[in-house]
């Protein structure tokens, strides 16, 4: 079975509930925008797409080893967006400010599943 999964960094609460309230006044304007969750808010790193659920724990395993030289970091929240654009907002998005941490998070994961996906296309390719 197939699964939509991504990488993500949880928000605390107080940052959700303070995204919501936002959400809620953004709400009243009527747009056509499918609106997330609040228990679905969060800071994606990585999008995954359609991923078998088998992989599921190797996609953990190999996101341990990743982030065992991180420490707790900051990121603070700052700005907001739409696209396509203010006119007709399909997507609304919240920012943070630039982060090293994140950055340098956001590489390795983003390089450990080009090598991930490189390795799988092979084996695919050698089966054929």
């Amino acid at each position: 079975m197939a699964l939509r999964c991504f990488i993500a960094i949880e928000i605390p609460e107080a940052i959700k509930k303070a995204i919501v309230s936002s959400i809620d006044s953004l709400k009243k304007s009527g747009a056509d925008v499918k609106w997330v969750s609040p228990e679905n808010i969060h800071i994606t790193l990585q999008f995954l797409g359609e991923t078998e659920e088998t992989q599921i724990p190797l996609i953990k395993d190999a996101l341990n080893k990743i982030l065992l030289p991180y420490s707790s970091f900051y990121i603070k929240i700052a700005g907001i967006g739409c696209f396509p654009d203010t006119r007709r907002p399909r997507v609304i998005w919240v920012g943070t400010e630039e982060s090293q941490p994140v950055i340098n998070l956001h590489g390795d994961i983003a390089k450990a599943w080009r090598d991930w996906a490189i390795r799988k296309r092979r084996k695919i390719l050698l089966l054929i």
